[in-house]
């Protein structure tokens, strides 16, 4: 299947596990407007659902993952940031990480090994969000495998739009 064919027809995962702010859906919450034919308002929809996509359906790299709503999760088409902080003396740092927010009905999903070689494949490590506040860090290990890693994840608010784009502006200036 080519990615230009790809559709979420009847996959409604996002509806069902991503927050949606601006309604005030927290994730893992049904949306209201979900119906069995998709969205109630979709010619209406909020803004962040209009410009938002799954990496499924937009990104060439994730052509061998299967549906979200088969999978078990949504890999967002949008990078977010952890910041790291050494306990060597190093100051902090920032980390880009692709997010995959888990259906609560399948909490190891992440294991799933076609989203191991999709976050290989990109270089990411991934924030796995499982809803708006608990998450941990999944990496990849000395033998390429891809574990948890022990971390101090604090969650604060979902970081803006602007705030991941000055961070990942931030990451490329020291990768230079």
């Amino acid at each position: 299947m080519s990615e230009s064919s790809r559709h979420c027809r009847s996959c409604t995962a996002c509806c069902r596990i991503l927050p949606v702010i601006e309604i005030g859906k927290p994730a893992q919450q049904r949306c209201p407007e979900q119906c069995s034919h998709g969205c109630r308002v979709y010619p209406s929809r909020p803004m962040s659902c209009r410009l938002w996509s799954c990496a499924w359906l937009v990104d060439p790299d994730a052509r061998d993952l299967s549906r979200p709503d088969r999978a078990g999760y949504v890999v967002d088409s949008l990078l977010d940031f952890v910041t790291v902080e050494p306990h060597d003396g190093r100051p902090p740092y920032k980390v880009p990480v692709a997010q995959v927010w888990l259906s609560a009905a399948e909490p190891d999903a992440w294991r799933d090994g076609a989203l191991e070689s999709y976050l290989r494949k990109k270089g990411l490590t991934a924030l796995v969000r499982k809803n708006d506040v608990d998450g941990f860090i999944v990496a990849f290990d000395e033998h390429g495998k891809l574990r948890p890693i022990e971390s101090n994840l604090k969650r604060g608010p979902t970081h803006s739009r602007a705030e991941v784009a000055e961070a990942l502006a931030e990451i490329k200036g020291t990768q230079a």
